[in-house]
């Protein structure tokens, strides 16, 4: 089960991801830098819980400024963000996160142009399974 932000606790390793953060895969010869694709795992950094308060967890520094997260929506908060206001996200399992932002698209497009019945079958019901597991 993924843990939630109501079960971190001081010492657990958290993940800060700055959206302004932007590295590129290497570019064949005469190939755009755009077209090519941003490498998403550069943009996250992992910081220490310091202290877990009613609302919120304290990590160590990032920008040189103690950063708070919001136990119930993951935000992060703290002084100091200037023009990193709304860049910054939390994540508690920054390998989820990657694998779901590298492959969610090419994998849609796969069911998108499955035409196999069973298939979309099984598809349709590991995702109910999971739907009907996550409201419960």
């Amino acid at each position: 089960m993924r843990k939630t932000w109501k079960d971190v606790a001081v010492g657990d390793t958290v993940w800060i991801r700055d959206a302004n953060i932007r590295h590129y895969h290497k570019p064949e010869p005469g190939q755009s830098t755009f077209s090519v694709g941003m490498i998403y795992r550069d943009q996250f950094k992992p910081v220490t819980v310091i202290a877990v308060e009613k609302l919120s967890i304290v990590t160590d520094y990032v920008m040189n400024k103690h950063r708070k997260i919001n136990r119930t929506t993951g935000a992060v908060s703290g002084p100091g963000f200037g023009s990193h206001n709304g860049t910054l996200t939390a994540s508690l399992d920054m390998e989820s996160d990657v694998y779901i932002n590298d492959n969610r698209h090419r994998i849609a497009h796969q069911v998108q142009d499955c035409d196999d019945a069973d298939l979309l079958r099984a598809i349709q019901h590991l995702l109910d399974t999971h739907t009907q597991g996550a409201k419960l």
